[in-house]
Protein backbone atom coordinates (compact mmCIF):
# COMPACT_ATOMS: atom_id res chain seq x y z
CA UNK A 1 0.00 0.00 0.00
CA UNK A 2 1.33 3.43 -0.85
CA UNK A 3 1.46 6.23 1.66
CA UNK A 4 -1.14 8.18 -0.36
CA UNK A 5 -4.01 7.26 1.96
CA UNK A 6 -4.65 10.23 4.20
CA UNK A 7 -4.14 9.33 7.87
CA UNK A 8 -7.49 10.89 8.77
CA UNK A 9 -9.19 8.67 6.19
CA UNK A 10 -7.32 5.65 7.51
CA UNK A 11 -8.31 6.47 11.10
CA UNK A 12 -11.96 6.79 10.06
CA UNK A 13 -11.70 3.48 8.18
CA UNK A 14 -10.30 1.80 11.30
CA UNK A 15 -13.11 3.14 13.48
CA UNK A 16 -15.72 1.80 11.05
CA UNK A 17 -13.91 -1.55 10.90
CA UNK A 18 -13.96 -1.67 14.71
CA UNK A 19 -17.71 -0.97 14.69
CA UNK A 20 -18.30 -3.81 12.24
CA UNK A 21 -16.28 -6.26 14.33
CA UNK A 22 -18.03 -5.04 17.49
CA UNK A 23 -21.37 -5.98 15.93
CA UNK A 24 -20.11 -9.57 15.59
CA UNK A 25 -19.57 -9.96 19.33
CA UNK A 26 -16.12 -8.53 20.08
CA UNK A 27 -16.08 -7.66 23.83
CA UNK A 28 -16.69 -4.00 24.72
CA UNK A 29 -13.35 -3.77 26.55
CA UNK A 30 -11.46 -4.84 23.44
CA UNK A 31 -13.47 -2.41 21.30
CA UNK A 32 -12.59 0.39 23.71
CA UNK A 33 -8.88 -0.48 23.63
CA UNK A 34 -8.91 -0.56 19.83
CA UNK A 35 -10.67 2.80 19.52
CA UNK A 36 -8.25 4.38 21.98
CA UNK A 37 -5.28 3.01 20.05
CA UNK A 38 -6.61 4.48 16.78
CA UNK A 39 -7.01 7.91 18.39
CA UNK A 40 -3.52 7.78 19.92
CA UNK A 41 -1.89 6.69 16.64
CA UNK A 42 -3.82 9.07 14.37
CA UNK A 43 -1.35 10.72 12.02
CA UNK A 44 1.26 8.01 12.57
CA UNK A 45 2.43 5.25 10.17
CA UNK A 46 1.83 2.85 13.07
CA UNK A 47 -1.88 3.20 12.27
CA UNK A 48 -1.29 0.77 9.39
CA UNK A 49 -0.50 -2.02 11.86
CA UNK A 50 -3.94 -1.55 13.44
CA UNK A 51 -5.56 -1.54 10.00
CA UNK A 52 -3.71 -4.78 9.17
CA UNK A 53 -4.99 -6.43 12.34
CA UNK A 54 -8.57 -5.26 11.78
CA UNK A 55 -8.45 -6.39 8.14
CA UNK A 56 -7.33 -9.83 9.27
CA UNK A 57 -10.32 -10.08 11.59
CA UNK A 58 -12.75 -8.90 8.92
CA UNK A 59 -11.35 -11.30 6.34
CA UNK A 60 -12.23 -14.25 8.60
CA UNK A 61 -15.88 -13.30 9.11
CA UNK A 62 -18.55 -15.70 7.79
CA UNK A 63 -19.20 -15.22 4.06
CA UNK A 64 -22.35 -13.09 4.33
CA UNK A 65 -20.98 -10.84 7.06
CA UNK A 66 -17.68 -10.49 5.18
CA UNK A 67 -19.47 -9.38 2.00
CA UNK A 68 -21.60 -6.87 3.93
CA UNK A 69 -18.52 -5.48 5.68
CA UNK A 70 -16.75 -5.06 2.35
CA UNK A 71 -19.70 -3.16 0.87
CA UNK A 72 -19.95 -0.78 3.83
CA UNK A 73 -16.24 0.03 3.84
CA UNK A 74 -16.05 0.55 0.07
CA UNK A 75 -19.13 2.80 0.08
CA UNK A 76 -17.76 4.95 2.90
CA UNK A 77 -14.04 4.98 2.14
CA UNK A 78 -13.43 3.55 -1.33
CA UNK A 79 -11.49 0.50 -0.14
CA UNK A 80 -12.08 -2.54 2.04
CA UNK A 81 -10.02 -5.00 4.09
CA UNK A 82 -8.72 -6.86 1.01
CA UNK A 83 -6.39 -3.96 0.32
CA UNK A 84 -4.52 -4.71 3.55
CA UNK A 85 -4.65 -8.49 3.16
CA UNK A 86 -3.18 -8.22 -0.36
CA UNK A 87 -0.52 -5.85 0.97
CA UNK A 88 0.61 -8.48 3.47
CA UNK A 89 0.83 -11.13 0.76
CA UNK A 90 3.02 -8.79 -1.29
CA UNK A 91 5.25 -8.39 1.76
CA UNK A 92 5.51 -12.18 2.13
CA UNK A 93 6.52 -12.61 -1.51
CA UNK A 94 9.11 -9.84 -1.22
CA UNK A 95 10.69 -11.40 1.89
CA UNK A 96 10.79 -14.87 0.34
CA UNK A 97 12.40 -13.53 -2.85
CA UNK A 98 14.97 -11.58 -0.83
CA UNK A 99 15.74 -14.55 1.40
CA UNK A 100 15.94 -12.53 4.62
CA UNK A 101 13.77 -10.62 7.11
CA UNK A 102 14.66 -6.97 7.68
CA UNK A 103 12.50 -5.98 10.64
CA UNK A 104 9.85 -7.01 13.18
CA UNK A 105 7.00 -5.96 10.89
CA UNK A 106 8.17 -8.39 8.19
CA UNK A 107 8.69 -11.06 10.83
CA UNK A 108 5.08 -10.76 12.04
CA UNK A 109 3.68 -10.90 8.51
CA UNK A 110 5.78 -13.97 7.67
CA UNK A 111 4.88 -15.64 10.99
CA UNK A 112 1.17 -15.17 10.23
CA UNK A 113 1.74 -16.65 6.77
CA UNK A 114 3.65 -19.60 8.22
CA UNK A 115 0.90 -20.39 10.75
CA UNK A 116 -1.73 -20.73 7.98
CA UNK A 117 -2.00 -24.46 7.32
CA UNK A 118 -3.49 -23.92 3.84
CA UNK A 119 -0.19 -22.79 2.32
CA UNK A 120 2.21 -25.10 0.46
CA UNK A 121 4.41 -27.00 2.91
CA UNK A 122 7.67 -26.34 1.03
CA UNK A 123 7.03 -22.58 1.03
CA UNK A 124 6.11 -22.65 4.71
CA UNK A 125 9.34 -24.54 5.48
CA UNK A 126 11.28 -21.81 3.68
CA UNK A 127 9.44 -19.16 5.69
CA UNK A 128 10.13 -21.04 8.94
CA UNK A 129 13.84 -21.07 8.12
CA UNK A 130 13.86 -17.30 7.62
CA UNK A 131 11.92 -16.80 10.85
CA UNK A 132 14.40 -18.93 12.80
CA UNK A 133 17.39 -17.06 11.33
CA UNK A 134 15.87 -13.70 12.22
CA UNK A 135 15.17 -14.80 15.80
CA UNK A 136 18.73 -16.07 16.21
CA UNK A 137 20.13 -12.80 14.92
CA UNK A 138 17.92 -10.71 17.19
CA UNK A 139 18.78 -12.70 20.30
CA UNK A 140 22.43 -11.99 19.64
CA UNK A 141 21.92 -8.24 19.26
CA UNK A 142 19.17 -7.05 21.59
CA UNK A 143 16.89 -7.78 24.52
CA UNK A 144 14.33 -10.57 24.38
CA UNK A 145 11.19 -9.98 22.30
CA UNK A 146 9.44 -12.22 24.82
CA UNK A 147 10.18 -9.83 27.65
CA UNK A 148 8.82 -6.91 25.65
CA UNK A 149 5.58 -8.82 25.04
CA UNK A 150 5.37 -9.60 28.76
CA UNK A 151 5.85 -5.94 29.68
CA UNK A 152 3.19 -4.87 27.17
CA UNK A 153 0.79 -7.38 28.68
CA UNK A 154 1.58 -6.25 32.24
CA UNK A 155 0.90 -2.64 31.24
CA UNK A 156 -2.65 -3.48 30.14
CA UNK A 157 -4.02 -4.22 33.60
CA UNK A 158 -3.11 -3.68 37.27
CA UNK A 159 -4.13 -7.32 37.77
CA UNK A 160 -1.07 -8.46 35.80
CA UNK A 161 2.43 -8.52 37.30
CA UNK A 162 5.79 -9.66 35.91
CA UNK A 163 7.57 -12.33 37.95
CA UNK A 164 11.32 -11.81 38.47
CA UNK A 165 13.50 -13.97 36.23
CA UNK A 166 14.89 -16.29 38.92
CA UNK A 167 11.45 -17.06 40.35
CA UNK A 168 10.10 -17.56 36.82
CA UNK A 169 12.82 -20.10 36.07
CA UNK A 170 12.02 -22.02 39.26
CA UNK A 171 8.27 -21.98 38.56
CA UNK A 172 8.75 -23.30 35.02
CA UNK A 173 11.24 -25.95 36.11
CA UNK A 174 8.78 -27.29 38.70
CA UNK A 175 5.94 -27.45 36.20
CA UNK A 176 8.22 -29.00 33.60
CA UNK A 177 9.15 -31.90 35.85
CA UNK A 178 5.49 -32.75 36.32
CA UNK A 179 4.21 -32.48 32.77
CA UNK A 180 6.93 -33.07 30.20
CA UNK A 181 9.61 -35.54 29.25
CA UNK A 182 11.84 -32.72 27.97
CA UNK A 183 11.34 -29.31 29.55
CA UNK A 184 14.28 -27.92 27.53
CA UNK A 185 12.34 -28.27 24.26
CA UNK A 186 11.01 -25.14 22.54
CA UNK A 187 7.82 -27.10 21.86
CA UNK A 188 6.89 -28.42 25.30
CA UNK A 189 3.56 -29.75 24.05
CA UNK A 190 5.29 -32.32 21.82
CA UNK A 191 6.78 -34.01 24.88
CA UNK A 192 3.94 -33.90 27.42
CA UNK A 193 3.37 -37.11 29.35
CA UNK A 194 -0.37 -36.84 28.71
CA UNK A 195 -2.36 -34.16 26.94
CA UNK A 196 -5.66 -33.23 25.34
CA UNK A 197 -5.28 -31.39 22.02
CA UNK A 198 -8.15 -29.24 20.72
CA UNK A 199 -7.95 -27.67 17.24
CA UNK A 200 -9.92 -24.43 16.91
CA UNK A 201 -8.77 -23.41 13.41
CA UNK A 202 -9.61 -19.85 12.36
CA UNK A 203 -12.78 -19.70 14.48
CA UNK A 204 -12.15 -16.90 16.98
CA UNK A 205 -15.37 -17.67 18.88
CA UNK A 206 -14.34 -21.32 19.24
CA UNK A 207 -10.90 -20.24 20.50
CA UNK A 208 -12.49 -17.93 23.07
CA UNK A 209 -14.93 -20.60 24.28
CA UNK A 210 -12.31 -23.35 24.52
CA UNK A 211 -9.78 -21.14 26.27
CA UNK A 212 -12.39 -19.85 28.73
CA UNK A 213 -13.53 -23.39 29.47
CA UNK A 214 -10.03 -24.71 30.10
CA UNK A 215 -9.09 -21.74 32.26
CA UNK A 216 -12.25 -22.36 34.24
CA UNK A 217 -11.10 -25.92 34.92
CA UNK A 218 -7.96 -24.64 36.62
CA UNK A 219 -8.00 -24.31 40.41
CA UNK A 220 -7.94 -20.90 42.09
CA UNK A 221 -8.61 -17.39 40.85
CA UNK A 222 -5.07 -16.53 39.76
CA UNK A 223 -2.95 -17.85 36.91
CA UNK A 224 0.63 -17.90 35.65
CA UNK A 225 1.29 -17.12 31.98
CA UNK A 226 4.65 -17.86 30.33
CA UNK A 227 5.41 -16.07 27.05
CA UNK A 228 6.99 -18.75 24.82
CA UNK A 229 6.20 -17.60 21.24
CA UNK A 230 8.06 -20.50 19.62
CA UNK A 231 11.40 -19.37 21.07
CA UNK A 232 14.02 -20.87 23.34
CA UNK A 233 13.95 -19.81 26.98
CA UNK A 234 14.30 -18.07 29.27
CA UNK A 235 10.55 -17.47 29.13
CA UNK A 236 9.17 -14.50 31.09
CA UNK A 237 6.31 -15.36 33.44
CA UNK A 238 3.37 -13.16 34.41
CA UNK A 239 0.93 -13.60 37.27
CA UNK A 240 -2.71 -12.77 36.60
CA UNK A 241 -4.57 -12.01 39.83
CA UNK A 242 -7.80 -12.79 37.96
CA UNK A 243 -7.45 -15.68 35.50
CA UNK A 244 -10.63 -14.68 33.65
CA UNK A 245 -8.97 -11.63 32.06
CA UNK A 246 -6.59 -13.78 30.00
CA UNK A 247 -8.86 -13.95 26.95
CA UNK A 248 -9.25 -10.16 26.80
CA UNK A 249 -5.51 -9.63 27.26
CA UNK A 250 -4.62 -11.95 24.39
CA UNK A 251 -7.23 -10.33 22.15
CA UNK A 252 -5.81 -6.87 22.79
CA UNK A 253 -2.29 -7.81 21.62
CA UNK A 254 -0.85 -9.19 18.40
CA UNK A 255 -1.13 -12.98 18.71
CA UNK A 256 1.76 -14.77 20.42
CA UNK A 257 2.31 -18.30 21.65
CA UNK A 258 2.04 -18.80 25.39
CA UNK A 259 1.53 -21.28 28.21
CA UNK A 260 -0.95 -20.71 31.06
CA UNK A 261 -0.98 -22.75 34.25
CA UNK A 262 -2.48 -22.69 37.72
CA UNK A 263 -0.21 -21.60 40.56
CA UNK A 264 0.50 -25.10 41.88
CA UNK A 265 1.46 -26.19 38.36
CA UNK A 266 -0.87 -29.20 38.22
CA UNK A 267 -2.85 -28.01 35.20
CA UNK A 268 -1.49 -26.13 32.22
CA UNK A 269 -2.33 -25.34 28.63
CA UNK A 270 -0.46 -24.22 25.53
CA UNK A 271 -2.05 -21.98 22.91
CA UNK A 272 0.06 -22.69 19.84
CA UNK A 273 0.75 -21.15 16.42
CA UNK A 274 -0.93 -24.24 14.95
CA UNK A 275 -4.33 -22.97 16.16
CA UNK A 276 -4.54 -25.63 18.84
CA UNK A 277 -4.93 -25.57 22.59
CA UNK A 278 -3.03 -28.36 24.32
CA UNK A 279 -4.20 -29.09 27.87
CA UNK A 280 -2.29 -31.16 30.43
CA UNK A 281 -3.34 -32.18 33.94
CA UNK A 282 -1.30 -33.94 36.63
CA UNK A 283 -2.76 -35.45 39.80
CA UNK A 284 0.21 -34.69 42.01
CA UNK A 285 3.05 -32.21 41.99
Amino acid sequence: MSSSIDYNVLASWCQDAISILASTGVPDKIVGMQRTAVVKLAGSPALYSIADSLAEGLSHLPDEERVDASKVLIERHGFDFNLFVDRNMRKVCAVLRRGSIKNDSEFRVLADFSSDTTHDRMIVDLADGLLASYQTSKRASEDSDLLRIAKQMAALSPLVSLIDSQAAEEILAAAGKVHTENSESVHWWTALRSAETIHYGDDVAAWENILSQKIGEMDGNSLFVAITDDEQGPWPVLRLADKLILVELIQSLHYFEYMAFQEDGRRLLFDTHHNTIVFSSAHTL
